[in-house]
């Protein structure tokens, strides 16, 4: 057996799409990460993941790659539909052919809500990202196969190589189980993957084309469903179509992938199969589950590894993605203690960063989320696979009455109708409605370079402290001690260029000022009567609050990533507001008493 003694900050065990976004995100906060991955290429045997959302779009900018995925996907809405286009009678219709919904109603954070992509084209788009990162070696062809902690600090790991059965040992800091939903890591660990798997069976035909007339007709996604057969239609990048429907119960799953039987179905919804070219045919079957603890140590699972999501609501990879995010800037503080991207000689007099509370909020802020979209994908699955006659017309009914309604009809047709993606518990302040959720994304104008960027270009890896239509003054022993460290981007964001102007000559050479052009986020500000907010390196939002209280919510920021519970800035609101009621109370009490002597 191989020893090496290099001891690196990360191992990540898994080079599918959670494991190689994982790598990126790592890779650009400067942290020695090793790859390790069983197979040679990337994995295309399986049903492939086929929609990602605007927040994971916007989680592909971290590491610069949003402007590349928005131009390789299919951006069209959702709808439902009785029998395959052009027959059937469509009771949601979200797609492009809804001609009352502009592009712009499409939008969520600067993206389109929901895409349709080609999971092996971007996976491979990500493969070939990471090696602009040095300190990220991808060891493709090993496979871990044990790992063990060495002290409450490190972890070994025993990789083998595939070639020749040689075993090697390597020991990180924090090892990362992105290994799908099939993980050895996890069942060596022994933890149970709580949850249910279904037993309808799905028939997932991934073909290729160049048919334009076909192309036109399946150029949207439609959900068909109807007592005899319920089918899926998704079109994606490079002339691929995935047809994908529910088997039914007589119908034998090795049977169904053969030709003679795919050609029958493709003549029930007319389409002429001798123009198809397939890439992939394969039953499978859903799984509802969860792991009972997120982390074991310095191990900490991710993706699939950690829960597994029906597909009904596209949030299957989305909520690996989001696991990414939330994990990489903390994991990131608990090795480095600051989020800098550049190494610095001068030390650093800095808030204490604890690593473990700040691992254990990882667990914390994605298990309920993930949770919701599950239940979320369920609910929806079972009101589209309905088989009952009776059932399916009353559910017909229904939904297209409710689709036509005036108030529900805009949230459908906007796909406004996902559960918000808003964390309720973890490295957050206060009690705000919009505390944890993401922090909007418009486009602004950056006064300094004469040009219009969307708001994440200027937040930067770092977290960010935002003020609206005032100057920044924030304490310098503050700024050293915990912004600094958390490489925190000072912003002042103004309604109009003149103010912009007329402000900038007072302001620091530390803070950017830009112009807030669309309205947006004036109108946030607005709504939830803040100057000032602080967003997480994940584009959450921390907390907000007036202009004067900067400097405590700051302080709590720094409370929080270094373990200590702060008393918060909205108690301390609080409790001003209630102390000063008590006294006007106790001051109308003392009134009465005098005037009531006074008549008696």
């Amino acid at each position: 057996m191989i020893m090496t003694d290099e001891v690196c900050d990360v191992i990540i065990s898994g080079y599918g799409p959670v494991g190689v976004i994982t790598a990126n995100l790592l890779g650009r906060y400067g942290l020695s990460v090793k790859v390790f991955e069983r197979d040679w290429d990337v994995y295309n045997l399986g049903p492939r993941a086929v929609a990602i959302d605007s927040e994971c779009t916007r989680i592909f900018g971290m590491f610069d790659l949003d402007t590349w995925l928005d131009n390789h996907v299919i951006k069209t809405g959702i709808g439902i539909t009785t029998d395959a286009p052009p027959r059937g009678t469509i009771l949601v219709n979200g797609t492009s052919e809804n001609k009352r919904i502009t592009e712009e109603d499409r939008k969520q954070y600067g993206y389109q809500r929901l895409s349709f992509f080609n999971q092996p084209l971007v996976e491979r788009r990500l493969r070939e990202h990471i090696k602009e990162c040095p300190n990220v070696k991808v060891f493709l062809g090993h496979e871990i196969v044990n790992d063990q902690h060495v002290n409450e600090n490190q972890v070994e790991v025993q990789v083998r190589k595939v070639e020749d059965d040689t075993v090697e040992k390597h020991t990180c800091k924090y090892l990362l189980v992105c290994e799908g939903g099939r993980s050895e890591t996890r069942k060596r660990h022994g933890l149970k993957y709580i949850g249910s798997s279904y037993k309808e069976r799905w028939l997932v035909l991934d073909t290729t084309h160049n048919d334009q007339k076909l192309k036109e007709r399946l150029k949207n996604f439609w959900f068909v469903t109807n007592s005899q057969r319920v089918l899926v239609l998704v079109p994606l990048p490079d002339n691929t179509q995935r047809f994908e429907y529910l088997l039914n119960d007589d119908e034998d799953s090795e049977k169904s992938c053969e030709e003679k039987e795919t050609s029958k179905f493709f003549k029930s919804i007319e389409v002429d199969p001798s123009k198809l070219k397939f890439k992939r045919r394969i039953v499978y079957t859903f799984h509802a589950r969860q792991i009972e603890h997120w982390t074991d140590g310095n191990v900490i699972f991710l993706g699939d590894a950690a829960h597994c999501t029906p597909p009904f609501r596209g949030q299957g990879l989305c909520t690996g993605i989001k696991d990414a995010a939330n994990l990489a800037w903390k994991l990131t503080l608990a090795v480095k203690g600051n989020l800098s991207t550049v190494q610095s000689s001068k030390p650093m007099h800095r808030v204490e960063i604890d690593g473990q509370n700040l691992l254990q909020s990882f667990e914390r802020e994605r298990c309920d989320d993930v949770w919701i979209m599950t239940m979320h994908a369920i609910t929806i699955g079972k009101l589209l696979t309905l088989r009952n006659p009776l059932l399916v017309f009353l559910r017909n009914v229904i939904v297209w009455a409710v689709f036509h309604a005036p108030i529900t009809r805009q949230l459908i047709e906007k796909d406004q109708i996902k559960p918000c993606f808003q964390i309720s518990e973890g490295i957050l302040d206060g009690k705000s409605s919009c505390t944890g959720s993401m922090f909007p994304q418009p486009k602004v104008f950056l006064y300094a370079n004469n040009q219009s960027v969307l708001l994440d270009k200027v937040l930067g890896n770092g977290f960010s402290v935002l003020m609206y239509n005032r100057s920044l003054q924030i304490d310098v022993g503050i700024h050293s001690a915990i912004l600094q460290p958390l490489n925190a981007k000072l912003i002042c964001v103004y309604s109009d260029e003149i103010s912009a102007r007329r402000k900038v000559k007072l302001a620091s050479s530390t803070v950017i000022d830009v112009v807030d052009t669309s309205g947006e986020l004036g109108t946030w500000f607005g709504k939830y009567r803040s100057d000032a907010v602080i967003v997480r390196p994940d584009r959450i939002i921390f907390g907000h609050c007036k202009a004067e209280n900067i400097n405590y919510l700051i302080e709590d920021l720094g409370h929080m990533i270094s373990g200590k519970k702060p008393w918060g800035i909205y108690w301390w609101i609080e409790t001003k507001q209630t102390i000063i009621r008590l006294i006007f109370a106790a001051l109308i009490v003392v009134v009465f008493i005098i005037i009531s002597k006074m008549f008696m």
